[in-house]
């Protein structure tokens, strides 16, 4: 295959056709990425069943799935994973993601809490440094153990905090195929499950829906990423000189602070009102910069 044939698996088109209709596939993947503590009991045996968890519809960074996978591991008991890659993370901190995690989390608690023993919260962010990886027991769901993942793709190099390992060819699978990434060479690739991902992203395999929901994808993540670095470039650049001249006058009485703290404050309303006329939903302007919503309101 060449290099103009393949596709990024960073698209919510992409990413379902590897994951969610390919259960060996899938099954390959979690046993290589999630940090089992007790790997001959706990990896997954068998994918049972999958389905497609809840994700809001204007929700920034993109997501690439939700998907959710019913799986029995190797001593026979039931559990839960909620897969979601998540594109354009950098517009946002780890604590968005967490906060709509869990509460897809809640919602499989709800329907398959009696059939699973725990769920996992596998979030995977393609580029973004306030994400890592961190494994965490969450209380938030009573009697039913929670654990929350976060992997930042923009790590998976050799010589960072990943060894050579297949968790390293899947990462850098998703990180380098297609798009504007090179493929990863599928001469040195060993593993039949990373190879049959590969074939996965062939256009040719792809409808042309499929490619046009491809593209728009794409589109939709770059004006994302940009939109997000511009507006919140400018608006600290502008917003921090303009509140800090407001509130010079009033240093010497107040001190240095009240300045400071001015111009953060100025820095939010200049950034909040960027966001607003790029129309991005008020909840993520909030919770991004912090600003009240009557304040939002007033801009």
């Amino acid at each position: 295959m060449k290099h103009t044939c393949f596709l990024s698996p960073r698209t919510g088109t992409t990413f379902r056709k590897i994951f969610f209709w390919n259960p060996e596939v899938t099954a390959c993947f979690l046993n290589a990425i999630l940090p089992f503590e007790n790997p001959q009991e706990e990896e997954i045996e068998e994918c049972l069943e999958f389905f497609s968890p809840a994700c809001p519809s204007a929700c920034i960074p993109l997501p690439c799935g939700p998907i959710g996978v019913i799986y029995r591991d190797r001593k026979g008991e039931t559990a839960a994973v909620d897969l979601c890659l998540w594109v354009a993370a950098g517009t946002c901190s780890r604590e968005t993601i967490a906060e709509t995690a869990r509460s897809r989390a809640v919602r499989i608690a709800g329907k398959y809490g009696t059939a699973v023993k725990k769920i996992i919260s596998l979030n995977l962010t393609d580029s973004s440094p306030l994400v890592f990886e961190e494994c965490n027991n969450d209380s938030i769901l009573p009697d039913l153990p929670l654990k929350m993942i976060f992997i930042d793709l923009s790590g998976a190099k050799s010589g960072t905090y990943f060894q050579p390992s297949d968790k390293l060819l899947w990462l850098r699978f998703l990180r380098d195929t297609g798009a504007d990434g090179t493929e990863i060479d599928v001469d040195t690739v060993t593993s039949p499950e990373v190879r049959q991902a590969l074939s996965l992203l062939d256009s040719s395999a792809y409808s042309s829906e499929e490619l046009r929901e491809y593209t728009l994808f794409l589109d939709k993540a770059r004006a994302a990423g940009t939109a997000a670095d511009s507006i919140f470039r400018n608006g600290f650049d502008q917003g921090y000189a303009k509140g800090f001249e407001e509130g010079f006058d009033r240093w010497y009485r107040e001190g240095v602070g009240s300045g400071i703290t001015a111009g953060t404050r100025q820095q939010q309303r200049e950034s909040a009102g960027r966001m607003k006329a790029e129309g991005i939903p008020e909840e993520d302007i909030i919770r991004w910069t912090g600003i009240r919503k009557y304040e939002l309101e007033l801009l």
